[in-house]
C-alpha cells in the first residue's frame, strides 16, 4: 500500500514500520498517538477499485486499516495522562470513525 505523510504546521500524521504515529503540539497541550493494525488491509469496492461514475477515469482505489489500536499521551497544564482507544479505522489514511467516548483514560468532563 501507499505511504502516508501529512502535517498542518507543528500537526502531524505519518505512516511508519509499526502503525501510524500522530504528533499534536500546541501552546497549551501536547497530544501524541499512535496507531496499530490489529488486522489486515481491508479492500473496498471490487478487490479496492471502487467506481465513481460511468467513465473508467471516474475511479480510485479505496481501502481501509479497521480496528486499529489506538494509545498515547496528552499532556495539558503540565499533567500528563496516557489514553487508549478501543477502537477506530483509519480510511486511505483519513482518520474516521473516532469518537470521544472511545478514548479511555480522560475524565468526561475534562474532555469536551
Amino acid at each position: 500500500m501507499g505511504n502516508t505523510r501529512v502535517w498542518v504546521e507543528d500537526w502531524s500524521l505519518q505512516l511508519t514500520p509499526g502503525g501510524y504515529v500522530a504528533r499534536v503540539p500546541a501552546r497549551d497541550f501536547d497530544i501524541a498517538l499512535t496507531f496499530k493494525p490489529t488486522q489486515g488491509i481491508l479492500l473496498e469496492g471490487d478487490r479496492g477499485f471502487s467506481r465513481k461514475g460511468p467513465k473508467a477515469a471516474q475511479a480510485s482505489y479505496y481501502y481501509s486499516r479497521p480496528h486499529l489500536a489506538v494509545g498515547g499521551t496528552i499532556a495539558v497544564q503540565g499533567s500528563t495522562r496516557q489514553l487508549q482507544a478501543r477502537r477506530g479505522s483509519i480510511t486511505n489514511g483519513r482518520a474516521s470513525t473516532w469518537r470521544r467516548e472511545l478514548l479511555v483514560g480522560l475524565d468526561r468532563d475534562q474532555s469536551r
